[in-house]
């Protein structure tokens, strides 16, 4: 699959576009979705729901606000989601490594479009609301490790049927 960037000056819908969001191109033979926005005027574009670019399994917050008012003892798992009505996923959560500030989240499935500025929740046993932080990088994508994604996907959202397995 190949990589597209398209300049937003020439398609202005694609200015509010969101990353995992569809893109909508005039003509296209197939459905392509945003995977990044690395200036304000240009988007990176793949082909398919999907695509590798568009999954990854950790990203990082800079802060947590937890709710006790005070870290727990780091690294933990637990579960956590980056949209609303999104199902759990098992997590670890630590600290980044080489002493840069912030906390890294890796999942245990690959989510698709994760974006900076979206808000990660972080629960324990599926119930208690630790805390929480907004997302200000993503890690790599499936397609920067060159790995295939993994036959059961976790989904998006409630609506979303990524659960299938992928043929």
């Amino acid at each position: 699959s190949i990589i597209t960037t398209f300049d937003p000056n020439t398609q202005p819908s694609l200015l509010y576009a969101t990353i995992g969001q569809g893109a909508k191109i005039g003509g296209a033979s197939q459905k392509w979705f945003v995977v990044d926005k690395p200036d304000a005027t240009t988007l990176v574009l793949c082909p398919g729901t999907h695509h590798p670019a568009l999954y990854s399994d950790s990203f990082v917050l800079d802060r947590i606000h937890w709710m006790a008012g005070e870290e727990p003892p780091l690294p933990f798992v637990a579960q956590c989601r980056i949209r609303h009505l999104q199902p759990l996923v098992d997590c670890e959560i630590r600290r980044r490594p080489g002493g840069a500030p912030g906390y890294e989240i890796v999942t245990v499935r690959p989510l698709r479009g994760i974006a900076p500025g979206q808000v990660c929740g972080i629960y324990l046993h599926d119930l208690i609301c630790l805390g929480g932080g907004s997302i200000t990088q993503r890690g790599a994508t499936y397609m920067d490790l060159q790995k295939s994604l993994p036959e059961l996907l976790h989904p998006a959202g409630r609506n979303d049927l990524s659960t299938c397995i992928l043929k």
